[in-house]
């Protein structure tokens, strides 16, 4: 069996988009995900299913989501593997900047060429300064010498231009997860 982990965007951030970790556990195993565990109240859920994570998977998911609690929002999946390889990739991690202000923007697909293009050209490496990010893969390293609160450089700019579905994550919440996919049954 395979362990994946969801990520869901956006949900119990300031009251809205309320997601309770229970439905959502229901919602994976409605699935056929396997020993759903969750992580914080943020949409976090590691599982195991027979299936290697694919954007049908997420989109099934999505639907079931919403189905129990009537709410809609992007689903990202990553094989606990690939969790595993982004955190290795940061450029960011382990560096002067609190961990907790390091975070990984996943993407739900590759960018497309014209995506990369558009975010080359539009999005220049020091427009966020002393904010800094890098693109491996379809993920988003993002580096917040501040935090994020104050910052410009917002998953919404990186979206427009990527053209995929995004949802961040500190390196603390990554390794707790890469954890949690450790100790999953599989």
């Amino acid at each position: 069996m395979a362990v994946v982990v969801a990520l869901l965007r956006g949900v119990n951030v300031s009251g809205s988009n309320r997601v309770p970790m229970a439905a959502l556990r229901e919602a994976v195993e409605a699935c056929g995900g396997v020993s759903p565990r969750t992580y914080l109240n943020s949409g976090n859920v590691v599982f195991s299913t027979c299936d290697q994570p694919t954007p049908a998977m997420a989109t099934v998911l999505r639907a079931a989501i919403q189905e129990r609690t009537a709410v809609s929002v992007p689903v990202v999946l990553r094989s606990a593997e690939a969790l595993r390889r982004a955190l290795a990739a940061s450029p960011f991690d382990g560096g002067a900047i609190e961990p907790k202000f390091v975070h990984i923007a996943f993407g739900s697909s590759t960018p497309a060429a014209d995506g990369l293009e558009l975010l080359s050209r539009h999005v220049p490496s020091d427009r966020f300064a002393p904010d800094r990010f890098a693109l491996i893969g379809s993920d988003v390293h993002l580096a917040f010498e501040s935090g994020s609160g104050r910052s410009k450089m917002t998953i919404d700019v990186f979206e427009k231009r990527l053209g995929v579905s995004l949802t961040a994550r500190n390196i603390l919440t990554v390794r707790a997860l890469i954890d949690l996919a450790v100790e999953q049954p599989g």
